[in-house]
């Protein structure tokens, strides 16, 4: 008996149909969609860039110098002004802190900083101040970005400094690998530091020596304050107390050795 043509084509092209790929294949495929999408996205983000560190960025460098020439002079005036007794106050632009960062640090203090972090710059609003620097690391470049509390604690001359919302781009997280940097920043500059809890955030205490005077006098910090593109800092320098005179140990000698006057008046 002859075979059937119709039933010779439908066997044909059922052999020549890609064979259904298994459950576990469609499964294992599905999750690597997914992890390489989450990769290019997780990736994406950790391009992203703070606004405010764009803007800081394209500043010219001459404008730079002159903001970090204005800040050296305010320090200079401030030094004066310490110099005297009573109450000083320093206010301090974040223009100004940034032109020191990009021009005044780099040539005078190269060293401060790791070598992976470039370009730190900072903005004050909202009453905190917002920092961001350029992450370098073989082939790997990424923004890292904070924001800070600052306040005085109830010790003399401790500053506070609460970091929060730490970045990597957009990626949240990884304040705790910061820690170490801030550390050594501080000890390259010779700054006491220590390091507090609060509500999960990290915080710096930050040490101000006391006396940095020959002359005995105490150096307070009374007050910082984050406003609108601003940090104002005010306190005030304690002259030493008048020491009491005393007599060394030859005047009492002499003084001991000297005969009773004599009172002649007569009774």
């Amino acid at each position: 008996m002859a075979d059937n043509p119709e039933l010779l084509s439908a066997e044909t092209e059922a052999t020549q149909l890609p064979k259904r790929p298994s459950r576990r294949f469609a499964v294992f495929a599905l999750l690597a969609a997914a992890a390489l999408t989450a990769a290019a996205l997780t990736y994406r983000a950790s391009q992203w860039v703070p606004p405010f560190y764009q803007q800081t960025l394209v500043a010219e460098r001459a404008d730079l110098a002159a903001f970090g020439d204005d800040l050296e002079r305010e320090l200079l005036n401030l030094h004066s002004e310490i110099n005297d007794d009573g109450h000083w106050e320093g206010v301090f632009s974040d223009e100004q802190i940034n032109g020191w960062l990009a021009v005044d640090m780099l040539d005078k203090f190269p060293q401060l900083l790791p070598p992976a972090i470039k370009d730190p710059r900072v903005i004050i609003k909202d009453s905190q101040m917002h920092m961001a620097c350029q992450y370098q690391n073989g082939g790997v470049s990424v923004v890292l970005s904070l924001a800070a509390d600052v306040s005085l604690t109830e010790r003399p001359n401790e500053i506070a400094v609460r970091l929060r919302n730490a970045r990597i781009g957009a990626v949240p997280g990884l304040i705790r690998q910061a820690m170490p940097t801030i550390s050594l920043a501080a000890i390259r500059s010779g700054v006491r530091i220590y390091w507090q809890q609060l509500e999960n955030d990290p915080v710096a205490i930050v040490k101000i020596p006391v006396d940095v005077f020959d002359e005995g006098r105490d150096l307070i910090v009374e007050s910082v304050h984050l406003t609108e593109g601003r940090l104002a800092v005010t306190g005030r320098v304690d002259a030493p107390e008048p020491e009491e005179e005393t007599e060394s140990p030859q005047e009492v000698t002499a003084r001991e050795s000297q005969p009773a006057k004599n009172d002649n008046r007569q009774l």
